[in-house]
């Protein structure tokens, strides 16, 4: 029976999965998309597949700490996947992540581009000023992430010489751009974000279009990986204050397949901008769990660990805690981010009451009524434990990787990770080579880029 229930899990996960390969045969052509009214950039920047569906990379998620595999469900993943999982140097390119952030940077170029060619009233309207702001975002958005997968992680004395990305800015296939310096890539990402926190409407109709507090929060997660504190708190304060909603767990049921709501109803207050992670055989498989040290961290009495978790009988804890309310794994943009990026700010500045006054703001939304407000004595005290929480409260949201990635780079903060499949151990050592991915081997085939060092 045991084995019946293994094998239908992969097989189900396989099928969840399969859609992936049909929509990336179809890639854009401009010969076929030539959009000429603001409807048809409004449809272009609707496209659920582009930034919904598949608004963010999963290989990231994979390499973390955060979830664990059986060896059956590794067994069966994609190449790539499995390189992600176990770390391997030479693992195959993935054309996934990369396509789909590169999906994402075409449409907002085929946007931006055609704005820059109307005239007369439509140039002068909200929806003109609106649509454009809601490119600048996207593409912003799908930078980052690329920067996060494909590029070396931030670093202040050495940004300006690292390889990042190619950072198109205009919607003809055939331009050549080369791979920029990772603090270019960052610099045109904080100046088209702020560009677009003045073009953008302070509310939208639906969750998965961007506002201009979705900007804001934006800035403040770009702030924080590049290390600059002070506007990281900065721009997490102007987020809040437009929106410092928590949704209160206690009103939740544990016993839920999903507990949470619709992500794109408004039954959710923490959420800013709807997007998901691309589906992946790993993630979306029962064989998959929490890694039991991070499930163990949950207390009794916090609310988490039952919303989040549940034992499906595979050996695992099941993650079932998305704010998609259902089976895809949501990674937008929340409130609850934004308290903690603030929250970590506060107290890498020193100023440990506002940072824990903001982190037990948030906890208290997550516990029971035995709650006891958490209390630091020194700013590294206050650090560690935001740093902890951190981890517990975005757990599943794509974060992880980046955060890794990081706080690595402080040495007191670093980690090795571990894996054993089929009774060997795979480790990753901090600040790695494999911490960045290699660019699916065709692009660099295509486009003469250096390709990483893994």
């Amino acid at each position: 029976m045991k084995n019946y229930i293994t094998t239908f899990s992969i097989l189900f996960s396989l099928f969840l999965c399969s859609c992936k390969k049909e929509f990336l045969d179809k890639k854009p052509s401009l010969s076929v998309i030539v959009p000429t009214k603001i409807s048809d950039f409004r449809a272009l920047m609707d496209d659920p597949y582009i930034f919904i569906y598949y608004g963010v990379p999963m290989l990231g998620t994979i390499s973390s700490d955060d979830f664990v595999a059986s060896d059956e469900i590794v067994g069966v993943l994609s190449n790539a996947e499995r390189g992600a999982y176990l770390w391997e140097k030479n693992m195959d390119g993935n054309d996934n992540d990369w396509y789909y952030g590169y999906q994402q940077v075409f449409n907002s170029n085929l946007v931006l581009d055609g704005l820059g060619k109307l005239e007369g009233q439509e140039r002068d309207s909200e929806a003109y000023r609106n649509l454009q702001g809601t490119a600048l975002f996207w593409r912003s958005f799908a930078f980052l992430n690329l920067l996060e997968g494909f590029s070396k992680p931030f670093a202040m004395n050495t940004s300006d010489r690292d390889l990042g990305i190619p950072l198109r800015t205009a919607a003809d296939v055939n331009a050549r751009f080369d791979r920029e310096t990772v603090s270019n890539g960052f610099e045109k990402i904080v100046a088209d974000l702020k560009l677009a926190v003045d073009l953008l409407p302070n509310v939208e109709k639906h969750k998965s279009r961007p506002t201009r507090n979705s900007a804001l929060a934006l800035l403040a997660r770009v702030y924080l990986i590049t290390g600059d504190y002070t506007n990281a708190g900065n721009y997490a304060n102007l987020s809040l204050q437009e929106n410092s909603s928590l949704l209160e767990y206690s009103t939740l049921d544990p016993s839920a397949p999903r507990p949470f709501p619709l992500g794109l109803s408004d039954s959710n207050p923490e959420i800013l901008l709807y997007t998901c992670m691309t589906r992946s055989i790993f993630l979306q498989s029962t064989l998959t769990g929490v890694d039991p040290k991070l499930f163990d961290e949950y207390q009794d009495g916090d609310l988490r660990k039952k919303l989040y978790f549940e034992d499906a009988g595979f050996g695992f804890h099941n993650f079932k805690g998305s704010y998609t309310g259902d089976s895809e794994y949501f990674a937008g943009l929340t409130t609850r981010e934004q308290y903690l990026i603030r929250a970590e700010c506060y107290a890498r500045s020193g100023n440990v009451e506002l940072a824990m006054a903001d982190l037990n703001r948030l906890l208290v939304t997550r516990w029971d009524d035995g709650f006891v407000h958490l209390k630091a004595n020194s700013k590294e005290e206050a650090l560690s434990i935001i740093l902890r929480e951190r981890r517990k409260e975005l757990v599943g949201q794509g974060l992880r990787f980046s955060d890794l990635r990081r706080l690595n780079l402080e040495a007191d903060r670093a980690v090795t990770l571990k894996r054993r499949f089929n009774n060997v151990d795979y480790n990753l050592p901090p600040n790695d080579n494999r911490y960045v991915f290699l660019i699916p081997f065709q692009e660099v085939q295509m486009t003469g880029i250096p390709q990483n060092i893994r």
